[in-house]
């Protein structure tokens, strides 16, 4: 570990702004030729690599740096992670697909003994990462306690890169995380902010790092088929089809997932045989189909024309089609409950059952976005049920939020956005389905808390005040049940549903085994809207 006292190490640009070089202390501040290439290298004068540097922190408005005290830091970086970061070791592993003992190097910072200005700028860091040819990084803040001395436990809270041009960087900027004194009566270390650590990942990118990534990490288009014999999906096509004079149920998966991720509480174990038990002798469906789509890159209007198109020309199914989503799923379904043309040549969706509909996220709230929090959020999800696929997600955070944001995908989770107002409509202009026969039954959640565990109530905090207190830990409850006036099922209204939300986190609504033993379960509310009469 090395220790760098601020004042007398600033590095110091023309226009008056001041750097602290980060990396191997006892080269970098004893040699004048090196301070000299340093200089050069973050004036952009040269795109040669200074091996004893690795890094840059100042203060992300620009202006000279205020602060008081040292830093802590790596030297060169370890390349044999243990706990919190050996994990993040392993996703990027399985993401970029390396081998085991591939080099990813991990480097620190500690800003535990530096003291910041009292102004919002002194407060704002910006930290710049210098790479090599080929390399990536990954960022994040390690939450954790004075007695980590070793810094392996806590947990992580990803941070976005900025905008860059150049190749041989990578840019950070993050708040100096505030305390909370009345968390940490209630909940101890984690309410508060015992320990200011960064931590970054460095290592070499097999191309994956791109937008174009996310084409390739996870999703794909495919329309499954429901085999119950086999108790599997299989992928329609090769004398395998669907049946359009068969009633039929259709699923669609929600954000940065699949059919697999989002319904496998539904099918594929001994315990798990409720998608057979619907198609037994003399039940109501004769077929269960199911749509895989892109989630990010495309938008719920992409999807539906996908859908149609692999349907086939002059497909149309004979009977009322009835419809479960998950999350972002239900705005697709929405976009082909609404299409005129679907309605009158392909399908009629008849019953919906939108399980916590993505109707506006509120991490992407276009005054204050938050998208890293959901990036934090989906991963500590996905890692919990399984149900995410976390490539997807390390490939988001090498965009910047701005960029994951305009994805077609985003916006239309985005609160007032064009694109989702266009599929739930406004109090001024609503949009009701093309069939007045639809209705939904919308399933929503409020996840409750009731076991201590403080890196999960800490991150439950942190979600809340995003989200407001009744959430699911992706979508806020009231947001679930957005539903076209007049249209919920049964006669029943928005205000019912959410009286009857459901103790549950975002993915979890479908798996037994992962709700309160005193919650309600979705599958048998779903099973009794389906087939009441």
């Amino acid at each position: 570990m090395q220790c760098i006292p601020i004042l007398d190490n600033l590095i110091e640009h023309n226009n008056g702004t001041t750097y602290l070089p980060i990396g191997t202390v006892n080269k970098i501040f004893k040699n004048n030729k090196l301070l000299g290439k340093i200089a050069d290298k973050l004036a952009k004068n040269t795109k040669q690599h200074v091996e004893e540097m690795w890094a840059t922190v100042g203060r992300a408005d620009d202006k000279p740096v205020d602060w008081s005290g040292e830093v802590e830091c790596s030297g060169k970086g370890n390349i044999l992670s243990l706990g919190v970061a050996g994990r993040e070791v392993d996703l990027i592993r399985n993401w970029q697909i390396m081998p085991k003992k591939s080099g990813i190097a991990e480097k620190f910072i500690s800003f535990d003994k530096v003291k910041f200005g009292a102004s919002a700028g002194s407060r704002k860091i910006r930290m710049t990462v210098m790479l090599q040819a080929g390399e990536s990084a990954v960022a994040f803040y390690q939450h954790t306690g004075e007695n980590d001395t070793n810094s392996i436990e806590g947990f992580t809270e990803y941070i976005l890169p900025t905008k860059t041009t150049e190749a041989d960087r990578r840019t950070f900027e993050f708040d100096v995380p505030e305390e909370d004194e009345a968390a940490v009566k209630k909940n101890g270390l984690f309410g508060l902010r015992k320990r200011f650590l960064v931590k970054v990942l460095t290592f070499k990118s097999n191309g994956g790092t791109s937008l174009r990534s996310l084409y390739t990490m996870g999703e794909q288009y495919r329309l499954l088929k429901f085999d119950a014999n086999a108790n599997d999906f299989r992928e329609v096509g090769g004398g395998y089809e669907i049946d359009p004079a068969k009633k039929t149920l259709l699923l669609i998966h929600g954000t940065f997932s699949s059919t697999a991720k989002s319904y496998k509480g539904l099918y594929g174990a001994d315990d798990k045989r409720w998608l057979q038990q619907l198609l037994q002798n003399g039940r109501k469906y004769e077929q269960v189909i199911a749509f895989d789509h892109y989630t990010v890159v495309d938008g719920p209007r992409e999807n539906a024309d996908e859908f149609v198109r692999r349907l086939g020309n002059g497909f149309r199914f004979t009977k009322s089609v009835d419809m479960i989503s998950t999350s972002r799923g239900g705005l697709v379904g929405k976009t082909i409950c609404n299409d005129q043309n679907i309605y009158k040549n392909i399908l009629q969706i008849e019953k919906f059952a939108p399980v916590a509909c993505a109707n506006g996220v509120d991490y992407f709230t276009k005054a204050a976005p938050k998208v890293v929090s959901f990036l934090n959020a989906m991963k500590v999800l996905g890692q919990i049920t399984g149900n995410v696929s976390l490539e997807i997600i390390m490939s988001a955070l090498q965009m910047t939020a701005e960029d994951f944001l305009a994805q077609p995908g985003m916006r239309a989770m985005t609160p007032g956005s064009d694109e989702l107002k266009a599929i739930i409509g406004t109090p001024d202009k609503p949009v009701n389905p093309a069939n007045p026969n639809t209705r939904y039954y919308p399933i929503c959640g409020d996840y409750q808390r009731k076991k201590i565990d403080p890196l999960k109530n800490a991150l439950d905090r942190l979600i809340g005040k995003i989200l407001g207190p009744q959430n699911d830990w992706v979508v806020g409850t009231k947001n679930q049940v957005i539903m076209p006036t007049g249209y919920y099922a049964l006669g029943l209204n928005a205000e019912y549903f959410l009286a009857h939300s459901i103790n549950c986190r975002h993915l979890d609504y479908l798996k037994r085994d992962k709700l309160a033993s005193d919650s309600t379960h979705p599958q048998e509310l779903i099973w009794d809207y389906l087939h009441d009469h």
